[in-house]
């Protein structure tokens, strides 16, 4: 597994995380499915403002999803999503 800051290539595969977790679970508070570029322009802002988005790649796929954000001046660093492997 490797563990490495996001990529724009890897936004195809954020997306499908962040919509996975959308419709799956209440850790998101929307109930719209996002298109690639509201996840693009959200990685940039991230990454503009500082903040890193970290992604664990195994076997060439994004199964992990990490963002790290300042929370009441705390820094937190949180897993969004681990994506089950192939059946």
């Amino acid at each position: 597994m490797q563990i490495r800051g996001a990529i724009e290539a890897d936004i195809d595969e954020i997306t499908a995380i962040y919509n996975e977790v959308l419709t799956h679970s209440t850790a998101i508070y929307n109930d719209t499915p996002v298109p690639l570029e509201d996840r693009l322009t959200w990685w940039r802002a991230r990454i503009d403002q500082g903040y890193p988005v970290v992604v664990a790649k195994d076997d060439d796929r994004v199964v992990v999803l990490l963002q790290y954000w300042i929370c009441l001046e705390l820094k937190e660093l949180s897993v969004v999503k681990k994506r089950p492997g192939p059946a």
